[in-house]
């Protein structure tokens, strides 16, 4: 958690807002006047094209801040924020903010902090869309979370289970692109998984196929 989102946790108790599973603080089109800081629970952005295609761009979860393209100047939200879990958020305005970070030093630091933090983060995101396909992507958060996997190093290793809509968030992808590709490198033998069930990972594998044979080592050893 962020200074900011300490701050921010410490001051709104008053102004909690549940969310039933399903439940939008706020959907695309509404008034973009503040932001939201999750309490508990988990919160899915996401957009939806013209044509009703669903892009996930993020599950936030306590501590986590949404909405903040308040901060931009945009007059109306982009994106949608739809509760997947019995969840509580607290809306921050935006000039409750502002008023915060010129307030103090203290202030002007953790909204500093947190705003670097985000354009990390979206600086991540440009470099992955600019240089791997959806398929690369999957196959390197795979690597990832194998790599983080707590336990003896193994041949086989068992990763908790996410959903293709946390899957797809943290590609950058739709569920959809998300779904095709979990479901061809489980025909190939790379992984295996039932629905909301934990998925196992053969790392040998999933090294081979980012890194072939005679390329380079490989990016995450064990």
């Amino acid at each position: 958690m962020t200074g900011l989102a300490r701050q921010l946790a410490a001051t709104v108790r008053r102004s909690l807002r549940p969310l039933a599973v399903g439940e939008h603080p706020y959907r695309q089109g509404d008034r973009a006047d503040h932001l939201f800081l999750v309490v508990d629970g988990r919160v899915q952005e996401s957009v939806t094209s013209r044509r009703g295609r669903e892009l996930v761009l993020q599950t936030a979860g306590p501590g986590d801040i949404v909405g903040e393209l308040c901060f931009c100047e945009v007059r109306y939200r982009e994106e949608a924020a739809t509760a997947v879990e019995a969840s509580r958020v607290a809306p921050v305005y935006a000039e409750d903010l502002l008023a915060y970070a010129r307030g103090t030093q203290a202030g002007a630091l953790d909204v500093l902090e947190y705003l670097m933090h985000r354009v990390a983060e979206l600086t991540a995101r440009i470099q992955e869309l600019a240089f791997d396909d959806v398929e690369r992507r999957v196959l390197r958060r795979l690597a990832v979370r194998t790599a983080l996997a707590v336990g003896p190093p193994t041949d086989v290793v068992v990763l908790p289970p996410l959903t293709h809509d946390e899957w797809a968030a943290e590609v950058y992808a739709t569920r959809e692109q998300v779904t095709a590709i979990l479901t061809r490198l489980r025909r190939e033998g790379l992984i295996a998984y039932r629905a909301r069930g934990p998925i196992t990972v053969d790392e040998a594998a999933l090294q081979a196929r980012l890194d072939p044979p005679g390329t380079k080592p490989p990016m995450f050893p064990r």
